[in-house]
């Protein structure tokens, strides 16, 4: 069914062939040109040519008019990566929504097209942590090491609450360790059992929507607690943080599950960018939820840090 949609789609534009969507090149210049236009009909055109050349083809027309929308400066101006990025991923379903783009045959391992199908289909993990740079901060001191945990810890996604207890386990680890990949597989055990610790006399090491850093580790380590609170902590910090305040509940509501797992996960910058978006996007777009608290004294411009 979706080749036929999209055969018969690509019928209708070659009759249309004067029209921009229909003639121009496939590339970010021809994007941009087409987009000028503000027209939907355009971006879709343009978009199903783009879906041929990717090897791919539609299976719901109407969400790729939605889409469209959200590229040709009617509720959005993203760019021509950011849309080949969201036809590729459409192919994915999710318990949210059908996959509305599908690829003409599998896309086989290391080869260049469907475009960038690694890089938009793979989320990012978390670093490596080196083990040459653990080795020299240990025969670097306490203070390297501490420095080094510090790190550690924010890349887990967590927030060390006591500099003391920080102390005495890098002096710990100082008397005990020599630096090896298994002194810093048993380092990075200890650093887990004190944050899943459910005493709080031990539990010196915090994650969670409360103390997670504003940042891709901090939002990793959320999405994977899997817990709808915990999101919603975080995200309240991510707008306080950067001064805005929500007005309608009940559009983070539906705005959650892109976000915690539930129908996506995203990125942190990708988070901040449809916060801030939400104030000026008009709400038959989806924005209109969020506006800036002009009574919060913090600085003029937006930031992603906590």
């Amino acid at each position: 069914q979706g080749h036929e949609e999209s055969s018969s789609l690509l019928e209708e534009g070659s009759r249309c062939v004067g029209r921009p969507g229909a003639k121009a090149v496939l590339n970010s210049e021809g994007f941009r040109s087409v987009a000028a236009l503000g027209h939907r009909s355009e971006m879709v055109a343009f978009g199903l040519r783009l879906l041929r050349s990717e090897a791919m083809h539609i299976l719901s027309t109407p969400i790729l008019k939605n889409v469209a929308v959200y590229y040709t400066g009617e509720c959005g101006s993203h760019s021509f990566e950011t849309f080949v990025a969201e036809l590729h991923n459409g192919t994915r379903a999710n318990r949210c929504q059908s996959a509305w783009t599908a690829y003409d045959a599998t896309p086989s391992e290391g080869s260049s097209a469907p475009f960038a199908w690694k890089q938009h289909h793979d989320w990012p993990e978390s670093p490596e942590p080196s083990v040459l740079a653990f080795e020299a901060a240990v025969h670097g001191g306490a203070a390297d090491l501490e420095s080094y945990i510090r790190e550690l810890v924010e890349d887990m996604g967590g927030k060390i609450l006591s500099s003391e207890r920080l102390s005495e386990l890098a002096q710990s680890f100082l008397n005990t360790n020599m630096g090896t990949d298994e002194d810093l597989k048993g380092l990075l055990r200890k650093l887990s059992e004190i944050s899943e610790s459910e005493e709080p006399e031990l539990a010196w090491i915090k994650t969670g929507g409360d103390y997670a850093p504003l940042n891709d580790a901090g939002y990793r380590e959320v999405v994977r607690r899997g817990s709808q609170q915990e999101m919603l902590k975080f995200i309240r910090r991510v707008l306080e943080a950067n001064r805005l305040r929500i007005t309608h509940e009940l559009a983070l509501d539906a705005f959650l599950p892109w976000y915690n797992g539930t129908c996506a996960r995203q990125s942190y910058s990708r988070l901040l960018s449809e916060l801030q978006a939400a104030v000026v996007t008009p709400r038959c777009c989806g924005g209109g939820w969020i506006v800036v608290d002009e009574g919060r004294p913090t600085n003029s411009t937006f930031h992603g840090g906590p």
